[in-house]
């Protein structure tokens, strides 16, 4: 190119000088079992009804999830009562037992029945509540 002489750009020029590549990436995320209305839209553009068979589907889920949890609640109630029926029948006879062992004339025997039955009583309590404590934080964490 000569030093005085100015040289005339074209539009096409600019542009097959300027080219530049851009990348757009669109990301969409939601939670929970029914996605958000634009697509559910989508949806029902795509297939008929689908919105309402996905909504039917979020609502007997959450039906399904609510019965699990009732039979679940009643199961362990059911389970902590029999522990307690059984713990308290355990405990009566070993302090009966204690007792007759007394009665027959053996007062250390009886002592160390009556030690097993009182210490085994306290270590189920303190083991419960602790299991009790732990299944509360293993569900808190769970949760979050």
């Amino acid at each position: 190119m000569e030093p005085n002489k100015v040289q005339k750009i074209t539009p096409r020029d600019t542009a097959r000088k300027s080219r530049k590549g851009h990348v757009v990436a669109v990301s969409q995320q939601f939670s929970g079992p029914i996605p958000p209305p634009n697509v559910l839209h989508a949806y029902n553009s795509i297939i008929p009804n689908a919105a309402e068979r996905i909504l039917n589907m979020a609502e007997k889920e959450q039906n399904f999830r609510h019965e699990m949890t009732q039979v679940q609640i009643k199961a362990n109630v059911k389970n902590i009562f029999l522990g307690q029926i059984f713990g308290f029948t355990i405990a009566l006879f070993g302090l009966a037992g204690s007792v007759w062992v007394a009665i027959q004339g053996h007062p250390w025997s009886s002592s160390l029945i009556s030690g097993i039955t009182l210490f085994w009583l306290v270590g189920l309590f303190v083991t419960g509540k602790e299991k009790k404590m732990e299944t509360k934080n293993t569900e808190e964490k769970e949760i979050e």
